[in-house]
Order: structure tokens, then C-alpha cells, then sequence
């Protein structure tokens, strides 16, 4: 009647990623009034789901790296006895979501990592451009310092007109 899909978080807690089944078979919050602790220890799905839904259940834990990173859990509204195919494609549904669930993780850290490596390119470029542009700069300014010790200020207009058009260059580089 119901199947959920849990996820550990950060902080290990489960949380319903996926559910399929009838409107209020689910606690999304994993809250499940009037249960004693002990018995949602006991078994992770009984917390989210209504015990109208849970007359028999089956959970697969959803493992990756040898540790746990979900629960995947199906119910029933009726007693029932799961027979060992039932175990044993509970338990294959939940292996192949881990292998998902994981595969999603490792692309999501490959485009984490490809930002990170496009921004230090670019940031060498920069670098790499600002450090050239300053070399400039000051070859030129020594330059216009000559020019105006001799009085050759022509000269010197040029190589500050110069300098200034490398600094609105650098500027657009930079923004």
C-alpha cells in the first residue's frame, strides 16, 4: 500500500526523500504520535509511517562504502507474510537506489570540483594578465618620469596616455 524512501542526513537523522502511496500514509517528519522511543529504534520506517499503513512492513537499509545512508520500507494495510522474494527484491530495489543515490552524489561533488577548477583558471588568468599589466605600468611611469626631468613633455602625455589606456584595458579584464 505504501512504499518510502529514507535518507540520512548531515546529521544522520532520516528523512523521507520519495514516498508513493494513498494520502496520509506518510509522517513526512518522521513524528509518530502516541510510539515510545524505544519501538521507533526499533524500526526507523514505523516513525513515518501511520500504523493503519504498517500492519506488516518489510525495510531494506540502503548501504554504500559499508555504512548505512537510508532505509527503504514498504507497507501494508493488511497482515501479510513476505516471502523470501519479496526480501530479496526489497533488498536489490534498495541496493540499486544506493548505487543511484551515490552516482548522484559523485556528479554532484564532479561539478562542485569542475566551478572550483574553472575559478582558479580564471583566476590565474588574472593574476597571470595583472601581473604583466603592472610590469607595464612601471616601465612606463619610469619612463614619464625621465620625459618630465628633462622637460620632453610631449613625451611624457604620450607614455601617460598610454598608461592610461592599459589600466581601462586591465579594468575590462577584470570586471
Amino acid at each position: 500500500d505504501v512504499a518510502v524512501l529514507l535518507l540520512a542526513g548531515p546529521d544522520a537523522a532520516l528523512a523521507v526523500r520519495a514516498s508513493s502511496g494513498p494520502p496520509g500514509a506518510l509522517r513526512p517528519a518522521g513524528d509518530h504520535p502516541g510510539q515510545a522511543d524505544d519501538a521507533a529504534a526499533e524500526d526507523d520506517a514505523l516513525r513515518f509511517l501511520d500504523p493503519a499503513f504498517a500492519v506488516a512492513r518489510l525495510a531494506a537499509p540502503l548501504q554504500r562504502g559499508g555504512r548505512t545512508i537510508g532505509l527503504l520500507a514498504v507497507g501494508s494495510s493488511v497482515e501479510r507474510t513476505f516471502v523470501v522474494d519479496d526480501v530479496e527484491t526489497l533488498a536489490s530495489l534498495a541496493n540499486q537506489a544506493a548505487i543511484a543515490i551515490e552516482n548522484d552524489r559523485l556528479q554532484e561533488r564532479l561539478r562542485e570540483l569542475a566551478v572550483v577548477e574553472e575559478r582558479e583558471r580564471i583566476a590565474r588568468e588574472m593574476h597571470d594578465g595583472l601581473a604583466q599589466v603592472l610590469g607595464y605600468v612601471n616601465t612606463k611611469s619610469q619612463a614619464v618620469e625621465e620625459y618630465l626631468a628633462t622637460g620632453r613633455i610631449d613625451e611624457a602625455r604620450g607614455q601617460l596616455g598610454e598608461l592610461s589606456g592599459a589600466a581601462r584595458s586591465v579594468y575590462v579584464d577584470v570586471r
